[in-house]
């Protein structure tokens, strides 16, 4: 990846990249629109040996680190998973946060394991009829088709009772625009003779109505409205109906127009846990996947790893930027900028964020079941951590890692991990220097001295110039018909 540096181009410590990136990040400087929304390297190891299904273990890996989150602001996890594949073979699952890991959280992960257990033998034992193999049926998609589903109930309601405090200020979050949407395309769809579609819109309305006006009313009534069978059904099936929409973008954008492109970032984001439940019920369901919850599962979590002491006075934070920046006409600018951090974040211990700590735990080890090249996580990955990704893997072809996406902000604390080669360190701090350097520049906060009247080239916008970067990016899709077994 090449971006153009700043002023000394001499190679940087990492203390001074984070403070770059703290710099970047307490004043909002982002590079969305270069950012890759979408992992591009193909995974390397999956859940099912000898078969290529990338995205059914996306899904899968990306549910149990969204269904880890209970806080609702500031918590993030990531998940590593190893499945040994002998008989006798278990799986492992690193989790890593951006706090220290609670025993909770361990005791949450084994239920949530178990109900997934047995689900799945529920589903081979109810759909193996006299002289059938179970691998020769597919049970049904959607889990409420059966007249019995208790163990999905049972995980549905323990995943929205730990999620709960998240999934409340979720729902209030976009509950406006979703109801807006709601009203609005109702008639819509009605006078366009589309009756079931514009009952499954009604559908979506009673659930983000009901889901308010629970919310008004405390934990309590919101717990006890989830086990009622009526409640299930329509959230569950207002899930899969958004799953559907993607689809058919073409046909829904003709239906709806531009109010829908405005509302669909809000849909997907207030039903995703219910989305997680439904991709732990296709792992359940699937004939290959599901051998995976018949092993014995291991819970290893990763402690908070610490990086550098932000600088503590304003000199020795304008040292930092004059050096990595280089003689500039508007020093003032970038001044002003620095006050933010330096109120925030003087003397604080810069960390490691949670998807470096697995790849950091998996580079270090030499054990003899290799991970899953897939590294799930409850948010995208900001900026510096998609970076440090892609300049393991350009250095690691054989051990490639994955992740679902960046949205091109920077963050702080961030630190740069322990990733033992010194070249390949010294890369990922020039790399992660050159990007914010470029941050700055595009934000208008600093320009190099130029000798001539002409305008410089560094007022303009420059994009990073790397195959990895997939310019037309997307949101990464949520269960496609391929993950039906």
């Amino acid at each position: 990846m090449s971006f153009e540096g700043g002023g000394n181009e001499e190679l940087s410590s990492s203390m001074e990249v984070e403070t770059l990136v703290a710099l970047d990040a307490a004043n909002n400087l982002t590079t969305t629109p270069t950012a890759p929304r979408r992992g591009t390297e193909k995974h390397q190891l999956v859940l099912i040996p000898e078969e290529r299904h990338e995205e059914r273990t996306a899904h899968i890996v990306d549910a149990f680190a969204a269904i880890l989150v209970h806080a609702p602001r500031h918590e993030a996890y990531a998940v590593g998973i190893q499945v040994n594949f002998s008989d006798s073979g278990c799986v492992t699952l690193t989790v890593s946060g951006n706090q220290d890991v609670p025993a909770s959280l361990v005791n949450y992960i084994h239920k949530v394991w178990d109900i997934l257990a047995n689900l799945s033998l529920y589903y081979k034992r109810e759909f193996k009829g006299p002289g059938q193999l179970y691998s020769q049926i597919t049970p049904p998609k959607n889990p409420l088709d059966d007249q019995e589903h208790k163990e999905y109930k049972k995980l549905t309601e323990g995943v929205y009772n730990h999620c709960l405090p998240k999934f409340l200020r979720r729902i209030h979050k976009h509950h406006s625009e979703v109801v807006a949407f709601c009203e609005g395309m109702v008639p819509r769809a009605a006078s366009k003779g589309m009756d079931s579609t514009g009952e499954k819109i009604k559908g979506l309305y009673y659930v983000f109505r009901s889901l308010m006006e629970i919310y008004d009313m405390g934990e309590s009534k919101l717990l006890s409205s989830l086990s009622d069978e009526t409640f299930l059904k329509r959230i569950t099936n207002s899930c899969l109906w958004i799953q559907g929409l993607e689809k058919n973008q073409e046909w829904v954008q003709a239906l709806f127009g531009i109010e829908y492109d405005n509302v669909w970032r809000h849909l997907k984001k207030a039903t995703a846990l219910q989305a997680s439940i439904l991709n732990f019920n296709r792992l359940a369901r699937s004939r290959r996947m599901s051998s995976v919850l018949r092993k014995k599962l291991n819970v290893h979590c990763l402690g908070l790893h610490e990086g550098n002491t932000q600088p503590e006075s304003e000199n020795n934070w304008k040292t930092i930027i004059n050096k990595s920046l280089g003689e500039g006409n508007e020093m003032e600018k970038i001044e002003n900028a620095m006050k933010i951090p330096l109120k925030d974040h003087a003397g604080k211990k810069s960390l490691v964020h949670c998807e470096l700590k697995i790849l950091e735990h998996f580079a270090s080890q030499s054990a003899k079941t290799p991970p899953i090249s897939y590294i799930g996580t409850s948010k995208l990955a900001c900026m510096g951590c998609w970076m440090v990704v892609e300049a393991w893997n350009k250095a690691h072809q054989s051990s490639k890692y994955v992740l679902r996406g960046s949205h091109g902000k920077w963050y702080f604390p961030w630190a740069i991990p322990t990733l033992g080669s010194e070249p390949l360190i010294n890369r990922i701090r020039q790399d992660v220097k050159g990007a914010v350097i470029q941050c700055i520049k595009e934000s208008h906060l600093y320009r190099v001295k130029s000798d001539s009247s002409a305008p410089s080239n560094d007022e303009e916008l420059m994009f990073p110039d790397d195959d990895s970067f997939d310019k037309d990016f997307e949101e990464r899709e949520v269960p496609k018909s391929d993950l039906q077994n």
